[in-house]
């Protein structure tokens, strides 16, 4: 929140979809196709909004998990209670690729029920979101360099070696804490 308000800043990347944590997603949208987001969306988007609206921030994240469509239409409801008349909500979708499960082969049989398949997307498609104005864009998998390297891509001149700075930079970002040593003072056993 307290980013978002800085005023000096496009945007603001939330990381939160990792590869097991897809999977809970998936499942609850076996009962309810409507649900398979981020369960903790609305409570993460309520202190968020109010900064990012007020200073015209864009917000992309990945808790649509494994239904961003269902994430857009879920976050347009804090966004109403909040009062934030005029929020544009992007609900990015793509990286569902189970439909072309029958294209695939397999070395070995697969056992069971696949709950899903999901590819990551990459910046182009949330650039564009950002492009058409969007406030908040949600997406399922999509690299994590993405989600910070699509707002600057409007900035850039479009070059290739511009769109690899783009990705360079989103991926020194999405792992600030590794990159500035958080880590480094763990040691096995210890934290």
């Amino acid at each position: 929140m307290q980013l978002a308000a800085f005023s000096q800043v496009d945007a603001v990347a939330l990381e939160c979809l990792a590869e097991r944590t897809i999977v809970p997603g998936l499942r609850a949208c076996q009962p309810d196709p409507n649900k398979g987001y981020d369960v903790r969306l609305p409570r993460r988007l309520r202190p968020l909004l109010p900064a990012a609206h007020a200073d015209d921030v864009s917000v992309l994240s990945n808790m649509g998990a494994a239904n961003p469509a269902g994430a857009a239409r879920r976050a347009a409801e804090p966004a109403q209670d909040l009062g934030l008349s005029g929020l544009r909500i992007a609900g990015v979708i793509g990286d569902d690729v189970l439909a072309a499960q029958q294209h695939n082969s397999w070395d070995e049989p697969v056992n069971g029920t696949l709950l899903g398949a999901h590819a990551y997307i990459g910046a182009e498609a949330l650039q564009i979101a950002v492009a058409d104005g969007a406030n908040l864009v949600l997406t399922g998998r999509a690299a994590d360099s993405a989600l910070f390297g699509a707002p600057a891509v409007p900035m850039l001149d479009g070059s290739l070696d511009a769109l690899v700075g783009a990705t360079a930079v989103g991926h020194l970002l999405e792992c600030s804490g590794q990159v500035t040593g958080g880590t480094s003072r763990c040691r096995m056993g210890q934290a």
